[in-house]
């Protein structure tokens, strides 16, 4: 086993430190000795016999890595294990564990999952049912149970997995720490460990004979590991706990900077990594000696799979769980590390372009020109002429283009193509005294809305950002936020005007009908209730960021003026368009600037209130992981507004969940699509001094709420004096979440469709196949209806009959004139998985209730067309429509 232990070994591969203390290095003379000692002990394990093969096994066997940083996890007798460094995790962008064989002892979950802030996702398996206690603690621990038996062969009939087996179900592409105690079955996958990227092995070996468990512990070692620590189980001298980590020869170290060295006495045997994975692009942690500062993560509260919110007889409400079992194999959690191709050299600052000094471009201010882009509306901007960069000049406007040049470009002749560099910067240039505003100090409003991301998808994304706004404003949670409608259109109208633009269709007296507010969207949209025009105002400074280069309101003519004092939105059309190559290869994103422009609102209109909307499209939009990456910079940016925050209503927000993925064919993945994500901080002034406000809020919380609450909130909060948006004017189809709900909220009280409803409803399974088939011909029948007047582009669609269709009758309380059914089914040509709701009147006849829905991806380009007159339930005639800009919304039925 210590065949490797040279002195070579200790100098060359052990990348020791210089900034660590001397006393740590092993000593030259017992460098020496254990060299001297190789011989014999490789002599003593050749000799191994089973008369007196354990003493000398376990006298012989010695740590072939010295780890200073040793502890153990879970309890101090049968149970624990010793783990190297464990607080070095916190370091890394991700964590997995995997526990094979529990048997309803799960303290080393526990305690590993509270001495790392709850950095890793952890898997405990085990070939048996487990108790609920366990389960839950197990929950608790960030964790998953899975009952499986671990074996060399894949069965999953018979729940058997190999451990490549596991990680294609977990979709993990490596595992830092790999807890066995399986009885036995370690002998069959012990193979698999110099196959898969694993860090530390923690591992019981139950030997029938000193032979054997050699032989393990040499497959092992063979496999690159060095054993750290073991120990001998005392009531069975048999077993022998061993643990261990992989080596890769990379720069990177992993866990634990460690020396060949003894440890002393038996104690438990690891094996431990420089580094389980190569990353030449990235540096470790542990390559400098200081330490990062990292955010406490306590127990996390925001969210269990087992909480139940404010239920009634009509609508139970069931927390979703971010790590739903379900949802995890489509997720990475992968930082996506991104190394800048173009840095940038210049910074806008204080309203001066500041050209960093010996920038790698050797550029300064005799190279450089900027102009201004200036908003119009919240879709146009004009931009000034060229000007040359002088440091003194000051840049009055909002958003600063940079070119740079080698070459001095003719007059009027700058292209981007030639320039040595580009940038876009971004500012709130006060243009303005601040008008006169004589009442008390009021909080201001800021609302941050990410595109497509669900509940539960920012909490899983957003772990450091969600704690540190909890501890410090105790920011309140709304697990059961619901839609209006499908698409960034509906729930933003719902949200910034409180208006229907959603049409709805048949319903047979099932529910209410909510009415559609504009019968077509030709005209502006100055004269509105737009919720930015009312705080407005109401004495409010405002300002609008919208990364898209399609507006919220592009549906509509928009606006006449400019929606707000500030708008930044000329750099999302700029950075969205022809410069977007230069602004991905810097690494750039688009929340960045979002970020800056907010900071700087903030800063130039201190102690005044404020509104702002910033809506960003491009982060999560395409993505699950789209967030994940950069949670440290949301906190960073959190913490930089940190005074602004404390005395804001801070609303962090969705539209709707992730509609793109297969993880949509999922119960989990449709329901996160229902479920956009709400978070709102209240201001100091209230959670000081209102407490009843705060407990009021708190208690909506657990109720299910709508974009149309939250407008009615904005609008309770601005209490504009202005004729126009006097509040007992304006329609309000939503209740402000500042005053007590409603007892008994439901879907049905809410006029929310069933196709977007988060009630737990109760379903029977229909088994009159015939039925099913009949119900199905005619959603089929009602699909061509729509694409007949596009027959040249769009196949007519039939009954994929090699997937029988599948019905439920969805049984609402106190409804018996008709008879609702969820019915799903697939298509042919192509590969639509389709699923709706069909009303049955007392007739027999049959109708449509909502939408039908595509229950995979929503865009389905291999297969599906993609004009903005189609469907997404037209398979293309035409192969040139499968390469059709996925920009476009494919909505019209469905």
């Amino acid at each position: 086993l210590d065949k490797r232990l040279t002195l070579e070994f200790a100098t060359q591969k052990l990348d020791l430190s210089p900034q660590e203390p001397s006393s740590n290095l092993p000593l030259p003379e017992t460098m020496k000795l254990y060299q001297e000692q190789s011989e014999a002990r490789k002599q003593a394990l050749k000799d191994l016999s089973d008369k007196d093969g354990w003493l000398v096994l376990y006298s012989v066997i010695v740590p072939e890595v010295f780890c200073k940083d040793l502890v153990r996890i879970g309890t101090v007798v049968d149970g624990g294990k010793w783990v190297c460094n464990p607080v070095r995790i916190n370091d890394f962008d991700t964590c997995v564990v995997y526990s094979l064989g529990i048997r309803n002892e799960v303290s080393f979950e526990q305690e590993f999952a509270r001495f790392t802030y709850q950095k890793c996702l952890i898997r405990s398996l085990d070939k048996n049912a487990q108790e609920s206690r366990t389960l839950n603690e197990i929950k608790k621990s960030n964790g998953i149970f899975m009952r499986a038996l671990i074996t060399s062969e894949t069965n999953k009939s018979m729940n058997h997995y190999n451990m490549k087996s596991l990680m294609e179900f977990f979709d993990d592409k490596k595992i830092d720490i790999l807890k066995v105690d399986i009885e036995g079955f370690e002998y069959t996958i012990v193979n698999e460990f110099t196959t898969i990227p694993i860090c530390q092995i923690l591992i019981e070996v139950h030997g029938s004979t000193p032979k054997k468990t050699l032989e393990l512990l040499q497959k092992i070692s063979q496999g690159g590991y060095y054993l750290y620590s073991y120990e001998i189980n005392g009531g069975y001298p048999t077993l022998m706990m061993v643990t261990g980590a992989k080596i890769y020869m990379t720069k990177r170290l992993y866990l634990a900077r460690h020396y060949p060295i003894i440890t002393g006495v038996c104690i438990f045997a690891t094996y431990l990594i420089y580094s389980c994975y190569s990353d030449e692009e990235t540096e470790s942690p542990l390559a400098s000696a200081e330490s990062k500062d990292r955010i406490a993560k306590p127990d996390f509260t925001f969210s269990s799979s087992a909480s139940e919110g404010d239920s009634n007889d009509e609508c139970k409400l069931i927390e979703a769980d971010p790590y739903d079992a379900e949802i995890l194999p489509f997720i990475t959690f992968d930082k996506k590390h991104c190394i800048p191709k173009n840095p940038t050299i210049t910074r806008l600052e204080n309203a001066h372009i500041i050209i960093k000094k010996n920038n790698y471009l050797n550029l300064d201010y005799s190279n450089c020109f900027t102009r201004c882009h200036t908003a119009i509306t919240e879709k146009l901007f004009q931009s000034s002429e060229w000007e040359k960069l002088f440091p003194e000049k000051e840049i009055p406007c909002d958003i600063v283009e940079v070119q740079c040049y080698y070459q001095l470009p003719s007059e009027n002749n700058f292209d981007v193509e030639k320039a040595a560099y580009w940038n876009i910067h971004v500012q709130v240039y006060k243009k303005q005294k601040s008008p006169s505003y004589n009442e008390i100090q009021r909080p201001s409003v800021h609302i941050f809305l990410l595109d497509s991301v669900s509940h539960p998808e920012m909490i899983r994304s957003l772990p450091k950002t969600l704690t540190y706004l909890k501890e410090k404003f105790n920011i309140i949670s709304f697990p059961f936020h619901s839609l209006n409608g499908k698409i960034s259109h509906h729930n933003g109208f719902a949200t910034l005007f409180g208006k229907n633009v959603f049409s709805e269709t048949t319903n047979e007296g099932i529910y209410p009908s909510r009415p559609v507010d504009y019968k077509n969207f030709t005209h502006y949209l100055d004269e509105d209730q737009y919720i930015g025009k009312i705080f407005q105002s109401a004495g409010y400074i405002t300002a609008l960021c919208e990364t898209s280069y399609t507006s919220v309101f592009a549906k509509f003519e928009g606006f006449r003026k400019l929606p707000a004092d500030h708008v930044c939105n000329p750099a999302g059309v700029i950075l969205d368009g022809e410069k977007k190559n230069i602004f991905i290869r810097r690494c750039d994103r688009h929340h960045g600037y979002q970020f800056k422009y907010l900071e700087s609102f903030a800063k130039e209109y201190e102690g005044r209130p404020k509104f702002s909307l910033s809506w960003n499209t491009q982060l999560a939009h395409e993505s699950l992981d789209g967030i994940y990456p950069h949670d440290d910079m949301f906190l960073e940016f959190f913490q930089s507004i940190e005074k602004e925050v404390e005395n804001s209503y801070f609303i962090l927000m969705a539209d709707h969940g992730p509609r793109y993925g297969d993880f949509r064919e999922t119960s989990a993945g449709h329901r996160e699509n229902l479920n956009p994500a709400l978070f709102i901080t209240l201001p100091k002034s209230i959670r000081e001094n209102h407490p009843e406000v705060v407990n009021i809020v708190k208690q909506n919380s657990r109720k299910m709420t709508t974009h149309y609450d939250l407008f009615a909130t904005l609008v309770e909060i601005a209490d504009s004096k202005d004729p126009k948006f006097l509040k007992e004017d304006l329609i309000l189809y939503g209740k402000s979440l500042l005053k007590p709900l409603e007892k008994e909220r439901s879907c049905r009280s809410l006029m929310i469709l069933p196709d977007l409803c988060l009630c737990e409803t109760p379903k029977t399974t229909v088994t009159n196949k015939s039925f099913v088939v009949d119900m199905t011909n005619f959603a089929i029948s009602k699909m061509n209806d729509i694409t007949t007047p596009i027959r040249n582009i769009c196949y007519s669609l039939e009954l994929d009959t090699d997937f029988p269709p599948r019905a439920e009758q969805v049984h609402f309380p106190k409804i018996t004139e008709v008879k609702l059914y969820k019915l799903q089914f697939r298509t042919t040509p192509g590969t639509g998985r389709f699923w709706t709701f069909i009303i049955k009147n007392r007739k027999g006849e049959y109708s449509i209730m909502g939408n039908i829905i595509h229950r995979g991806s929503a865009r389905k380009p291999d297969v599906f067309c993609d004009p903005p007159f189609a469907p997404n339930f037209c398979p293309c005639r035409r192969l040139e429509q499968k390469n059709k800009s996925l920009s476009l919304q494919r909505y019209l039925f469905g």
